[in-house]
């Protein structure tokens, strides 16, 4: 309708200006200024001496309701008016259609997928008003990544659920430490909702054939359908593994993989449609995060309860050269990762560009809320109003999986002397975790020593300690620094870094060959361990090892 007005706007502009040879002045093509003459129509007459005749129903130009029929006189050029309704129409023209274009492009980088939306089984844009819940049901996928409290939410929602809690929220919580593995558990339906996120799914959604049927007639039906039963009953789901932030998951049919980016909006503008839908994630600065996986990821088989001795098939806690390796990564400027440990940099980036940046949810490891707190309470606190009041009225916060800083330097002396096979050291009545525990024991209690006076080697330079703060700097800027309460200042976080430089060691090797040097019992280790090492780098430490 604009454009058909705008349209009739400059044909009623477009007349004739300045004809020569004394044109008439007619009606308001006289207010113009000039001889203004409307162009004849086809079936008028060129004779100049044609007399004008009335009508109603024609326009004076255009304009009017009264209009005399256009005189032309001979020798004329077409040209466009300088009336000022005419140049607004024209320009009001060029915005119309440059903001047309504009938004069918925006539509179609957008919403591209809306057609797969009526290829549905429902549509769910055409959901019955009868059939809407105001309180619509809540899902929330908790991703990890590792090491950043995952177990201790775990935890926590496993307590509550079995407790009862949960279910007076009409919430049912699914994933790692659910306890929820046993065939003759009911419950156990529930976790094909996986398959909503992974391969199952998105694997026929990726081929166009399948793509129509995917809810229906598919891998991915039975995870849909749960999902559906979920909605029908009104009940909220909180599903978390951390396994979700691992590197398969950046691979063929992965969630994050970039040729299937478009899966991300579908499943939000879709599946979920109807739902409340939540993405929490765990941030850890970078250095803290990657001192923490390497722990757990090169030392969860040395340092277990079940760790086994040298003749079981242990092995050695080798904590690999962090500085080493994160500068590799940075040279061959790869993402930072652990094995199949990621950084949340590569999740949080991947959803964010599927447009899921409203569904997401950053929390802080280092801020003051406690992570069951900051969901429940936070995030989703009126759809779990019952699991909000209980984490807050305990009055100790649980934190699970830490490990004692220091430890990996105890259990690695313990484990060369087994392999030496020093007499003293008894490894048929212990296990190699206890025999680490009775060495902190002795070293820090009897001897009131600490890790600072034993033999240290291939600690990292300032240098490179500081590159790795300042990559931690910028990643924190980048995810945390909107966030209004934040727990540490760029002076702190750098007081904290150093702090944790300088008091773990976390960086260097406990050096066992200095310690061991010409030992033949375990007893003459225990005595050589009364003493302040310090830290031998290069020729110093092999001059030492040679003449000592």
């Amino acid at each position: 309708m604009l454009l058909s007005w705008l349209l009739g706007a400059l044909w009623a502009s477009r007349c004739r200006c300045g004809c020569g040879g004394g044109g008439l002045r007619v009606g308001a093509c006289a207010a113009a200024g000039g001889t203004h003459v409307c162009p004849m129509r086809p079936h008028e007459s060129t004779n100049n001496n044609q007399q004008p005749s009335t009508s109603e129903h024609d326009d004076e130009c255009g304009m009017s309701s009264i209009a005399i029929s256009r005189i032309v006189p001979t020798k004329h050029k077409w040209r466009w008016c300088t009336r000022p309704v005419g140049i607004i129409a024209l320009f009001a023209l060029i915005f119309t259609f440059t903001k047309s274009i504009k938004l069918q492009n925006e539509a179609f980088h957008t919403l591209d997928h809306r057609s797969e939306i009526n290829d549905l089984p429902f549509n769910p844009s055409k959901r019955s008003i009868n059939n809407f819940r105001p309180q619509q049901p809540t899902f929330v996928l908790h991703i990890g990544p590792s090491k950043t409290a995952t177990s201790t939410l775990q935890s926590d929602c496993r307590l509550m659920q079995d407790n009862g809690i949960l279910k007076r929220d009409k919430t049912l919580f699914i994933g790692q430490s659910s306890g929820i593995y046993k065939r003759s558990d009911p419950r156990l339906k529930w976790m094909s909702l996986s398959g909503l996120f992974g391969g199952t799914c998105i694997e026929p959604w990726y081929n166009i054939t399948e793509r129509p049927h995917l809810l229906t007639n598919s891998s991915c039906s039975q995870s849909y359908q749960m999902l559906e039963e979920s909605y029908n009953m009104n009940q909220s789901i909180v599903y978390s593994h951390e396994s979700w932030s691992y590197a398969r998951h950046f691979g063929p049919w992965g969630l994050y993989n970039s040729s299937v980016s478009a899966y991300l909006p579908y499943l939000r503008m879709t599946i979920f449609r109807n739902w409340n839908f939540h993405i929490l994630i765990g941030y850890r600065d970078l250095y803290d995060w990657l001192v923490s996986a390497m722990k757990q990821e090169w030392g969860v088989e040395c340092m277990d309860r079940n760790s086994k001795w040298p003749h079981q098939n242990g092995t050695r806690c080798m904590q690999p050269q962090m500085l080493e390796w994160f500068n590799l990564m940075r040279q061959e400027k790869k993402d930072v990762s652990v094995r199949w440990y990621r950084y949340i940099d590569q999740t949080v980036d991947a959803l964010r560009a599927g447009g899921l940046e409203q569904n997401i949810h950053l929390w802080n490891f280092h801020g003051d809320e406690h992570i069951t707190n900051y969901l429940f309470c936070n995030v989703i606190e009126h759809a779990m109003p019952n699991a909000c009041n209980y984490s807050r009225s305990r009055s100790e916060l649980p934190r699970v999986n830490q490990r004692e800083s220091g430890s990996q330097f105890y259990n690695d002396i313990v484990f060369h002397a087994a392999e030496l096979e020093l007499p003293g050291l008894d490894m048929t009545n212990q296990s190699r975790n206890e025999a680490t525990t009775k060495l902190i024991e002795y070293h820090q209690t009897n001897l009131n020593r600490g890790i600072h006076d034993l033999p240290m080697y291939r600690c990292p330079s300032e240098r490179q300690l500081q590159a790795l703060l300042s990559k931690s700097l910028e990643i924190r800027e980048k995810y945390i620094s909107h966030q209004i309460n934040q727990s540490m200042n760029t002076s702190e976080i750098g007081n904290h870094f150093w702090r944790l430089v300088e008091e773990t060691l976390v960086f260097c090797r406990v050096d066992t060959q200095r310690l061991f040097h010409r030992s033949t019992s375990w007893d003459e280790v225990l005595t050589r361990l009364n003493h302040t090492w310090g830290n031998s780098e290069g020729i110093w430490r092999w001059l030492e090892l040679f003449f000592l």
